[in-house]
């Protein structure tokens, strides 16, 4: 589609969380699909950020797009099952079910989901889920285990934009 994909993660993210990872997995996966399916130009920008919230941390999962918009009006109703808005040439892709099982999924891990969606600007959503950061030792531990006895730059560098473009397209899927 010759969409502009930007990830935007700040150096300070934890690398690890406890949290119910395939849940946020199938979460992102909708909001991403919306995202490029309703965007014709523009970009579609992925955002992870940490907060602390009443002492807990908590980790923000964002979708921003420069797509078609929703009104306000039928803003509500993107979160009953089977509901397809009607958005144009795109009325009969999906089941109606992607926001409806996302803000399910994101309320069973004691989430918070937020919409704000311009016609014809684009569309930000996301949600907030509490984690649980592991101590230093924890950490220390997960990261010998993933990546034997390499270093934080060594890390940076393999899990870099460019990098992960190098690998096979299956392997990025994964």
């Amino acid at each position: 589609k010759g969409l502009q994909f930007i990830i935007d993660i700040p150096d300070d993210l934890p690398r690890w969380v406890e949290q119910d990872e395939s849940k946020i997995m199938v979460c992102m996966r909708h909001l991403l699909t919306n995202a490029i399916r309703f965007t014709t130009q523009g970009a579609v920008v992925l955002r992870v950020a940490l907060q602390h919230h009443d002492e807990q941390p908590s980790l923000l999962f964002e979708v921003r797009d420069t797509g078609i918009g929703i009104a306000p009006k039928l803003q509500n109703d993107l979160f009953k099952p089977f509901v397809r808005l009607p958005q144009g040439e795109d009325d009969l892709q999906g089941t109606g079910l992607g926001l409806a099982i996302t803000k399910h999924l994101v309320e069973l891990m004691g989430g918070t989901l937020h919409l704000q969606s311009i016609p014809q600007v684009g569309t930000q959503i996301g949600f907030w889920v509490h984690v649980h950061l592991p101590d230093e030792a924890i950490a220390n531990k997960l990261a010998t285990e993933e990546f034997g006895s390499l270093t934080v730059e060594d890390v940076s560098f393999a899990l870099s934009p460019e990098k992960m473009l190098s690998l096979p397209e299956d392997w990025r899927e994964e």
